[in-house]
């Protein structure tokens, strides 16, 4: 999991029912952050609670980086099986982008365009494991997530764990296409 601790997503619980919810000694949770700010420790703010949940597990591995570079977040995703995406709201997500590039098994709440993102893809990429805590009581995203995390284990223990060129060649391809559309739009040269 990484990114940065915002509103629209919760790093916090989802932190706590990892450490509680999975009990092999040998799972880590890898939790790639931004810098935090005061507004993190603010009143509302969840920074403090999340250190102290951290702290009372040492398979629950916090890196902080100013600004966590392409590289450190394409390294950490190499070193993962599954990308978690606990978002509360969103629309587009270049996590889910990055968790298809390096054929990680992205667990994911069923919200904003992330569904749209996979149909993109589908046929080229593995289903995300989505967890839809939006239809009921907003508790429900806790047992949601651990249920996804769950058959996200299963599905990860029957598969193996490689990049897929072929997805990788279609991605340079569509890349290509999409900065070539933006320099017919703009006129500007590459």
């Amino acid at each position: 999991m990484f990114g940065a601790s915002r509103a629209s997503r919760d790093q916090l619980s989802t932190t706590a029912n990892w450490r509680l919810g999975i009990t092999d000694p040998h799972s880590t949770l890898h939790v790639l952050l931004r810098a935090f700010s005061p507004a993190d420790f603010a009143e509302a703010g969840r920074a403090p609670l999340l250190l102290e949940t951290a702290r009372h597990d040492p398979r629950i591995r916090l890196t902080m980086r100013p600004y966590p570079t392409d590289d450190e977040v394409v390294r950490a995703g190499l070193a993962s099986d599954s990308l978690l995406l606990p978002y509360l709201w969103g629309s587009h997500s270049g996590q889910l982008e990055l968790a298809f590039d390096l054929n990680l098994l992205p667990v994911c709440s069923l919200t904003g365009h992330l569904p749209e993102q996979y149909e993109r893809h589908k046929g080229l990429v593995e289903e995300p494991e989505w967890f839809d805590w939006s239809q009921g009581h907003p508790n429900l995203f806790g047992e949601k997530f651990l249920t996804a995390l769950e058959k996200a284990a299963t599905r990860l223990g029957s598969r193996p764990r490689r990049l897929d060129r072929e997805f990788l060649d279609y991605r340079t391809q569509e890349h290509r296409t999409i900065l070539d559309n933006y320099a017919r739009v703009y006129g500007a040269d590459r």
